[in-house]
C-alpha cells in the first residue's frame, strides 16, 4: 500500500497561538538589537588625552621633559634631553603615532601609550627600549620662531591641506590636514628659510617633504607632495 500524505487544517486557536509566537519572537529580536545598539554606543572608543608635560629618562640616562598637546586628530610636542632642544608629533585616536626628531637631527617612528590614570606615558621608538614619563613640570613655551604659525593651502574654496608649526630652536614640529587625513609635522631646519622633515600618518607611513618659505615669512611652499603645494599664514 503507499502511505498517503495528510494535511490537515489548523484549529483557530492553534493559528492564534502560532501569530503569539510569532509577534513574541519579532519583539525579541528587537529587544536585543536596542540593547545591542546602546551597548556599541557605550563603548565607543575615545582617543586618549595626551596634553600636558612628562618628564622622565632616557635609555642613556638623559634627563628628557616633554610638553605635549592635541590638535583634534593630531598632536605635537616640544621640549628637551639633557638640554637640548627635541620634537614629536603625529596622529592621534585611540593610540598615538609619531616621529620623534633628536637633538642631531635623527628622526624615529614612535607609539606613545597612556597609562590607565593618565600619570605615566610610554613613548617606544621602533626596535629599541621604551621610555616612561611621568606627568608633572611646568609647560615648556617657546618663543615664535621664523617658521611658527598657521597655514594653509585653498583652490577653487576647497581647503587642499592645513598645517600648524611650532620652531624649537633648529627644530621645528606641527600638525597638518593632507587631503582629510591628519598627520604630525616634524623636521629641522637646513638654511634661512628653509626646512626638512616628516610627515607621519597613524597608519606609521611617512612622507618626506622640504619647506621654502617667502622672504616676507607670509608663505610657505612644500615640495614631496607631488606638486609642490603653497600655503599661506592666516
Amino acid at each position: 500500500m503507499k502511505s498517503q500524505l495528510q494535511l490537515k487544517s489548523l484549529s483557530p486557536s492553534r493559528m492564534k497561538i502560532g501569530q503569539t509566537m510569532k509577534i513574541s519572537v519579532l519583539a525579541l529580536i528587537l529587544a536585543i538589537s536596542l540593547i545591542a545598539s546602546g551597548c556599541a554606543r557605550g563603548f565607543k572608543v575615545i582617543p586618549q588625552n595626551v596634553t600636558g608635560t612628562y618628564q622622565g629618562l632616557t635609555e642613556d640616562g638623559g634627563a628628557i621633559t616633554v610638553t605635549l598637546e592635541e590638535h583634534g586628530q593630531a598632536f605635537t610636542g616640544h621640549g628637551t634631553v639633557d638640554g637640548e632642544p627635541v620634537v614629536l608629533a603625529g596622529a592621534l585616536a585611540w593610540n598615538a603615532v609619531g616621529s620623534f626628531t633628536a637633538p642631531k637631527g635623527s628622526s624615529s617612528i614612535v607609539s606613545l601609550n597612556l597609562s590607565a590614570n593618565n600619570e605615566k606615558l610610554t613613548v617606544q621608538p621602533m626596535g629599541q627600549p621604551a621610555m616612561v614619563l611621568v606627568r608633572g613640570g611646568a609647560p615648556i613655551i617657546l618663543p615664535p620662531g621664523p617658521f611658527s604659525g598657521s597655514y594653509q593651502a585653498v583652490q577653487q574654496g576647497a581647503r587642499l591641506a592645513e598645517a600648524t608649526i611650532v620652531q624649537n630652536g633648529p627644530l621645528i614640529t606641527g600638525v597638518g590636514v593632507i587631503l582629510g587625513d591628519p598627520a604630525g609635522i616634524t623636521g629641522q631646519v637646513t638654511a634661512p628659510r628653509t626646512a626638512e622633515g616628516v610627515l607621519t600618518f597613524l597608519d606609521k607611513s611617512q612622507m618626506y617633504f622640504e619647506i621654502e618659505q617667502s622672504e616676507d615669512g607670509r608663505s610657505v611652499t612644500v615640495h614631496g607632495l607631488g606638486t609642490p603645494v603653497n600655503l599661506r599664514k592666516r
